[in-house]
């Protein structure tokens, strides 16, 4: 193997994985879909695709929270960092019911720290596992072997 396709091959292997967002569309009275499940480090994408103005608004305490005016046609994004339950809501078009919880505009994201594992408290890893680094190592091992020939 060319020392410079093994190095271009190395360099691709090492990069982090991006992960891809979430979208979630701002409608006439409801977010859809209104619920999500999603991993920590992972972004959602909310996009207005009504006539009126809405805002995307974090309804928790403590921590990072945001408040975005969207219009038609812009989006807003945010990158959730942390695990736990999370309220967003549309401050004109949600409200408070008698227990405390939002009614109206308004969805919930379960952010987990691995997919599909629950809230087991493991940092997300954006690495390439173990299992691709052998791999990578073998290739560079053979790469090697077959110079020397």
């Amino acid at each position: 193997m060319n020392r410079v396709v093994l190095a271009a091959l190395a360099l691709v292997l090492a990069l982090p994985v991006a992960s891809a967002a979430t979208d979630v569309k701002v409608l006439g009275g409801f977010f859809s879909p209104d619920s999500l499940q999603i991993t920590v480090g992972e972004e959602v994408v909310w996009t207005n695709e009504d006539s009126m103005p809405h805002t995307v608004t974090s309804t928790w305490d403590g921590g990072e929270s945001f408040d975005a005016i969207v219009r038609n046609g812009e989006s807003f994004a945010w990158t959730f960092g942390e695990i736990g339950e999370f309220v967003v809501h549309c401050r004109p078009h949600a409200y408070p019911n008698d227990d405390g919880h939002m009614e109206g505009m308004v969805m919930t994201i379960s952010v987990a720290a691995v997919a599909g594992a629950g809230n087991i408290g493991a940092p997300l890893q954006e690495t390439p596992g173990p299992a691709l680094m052998l791999v990578l190592a073998g290739l560079v091992g053979a790469a090697f072997l077959w110079r020397r020939r």
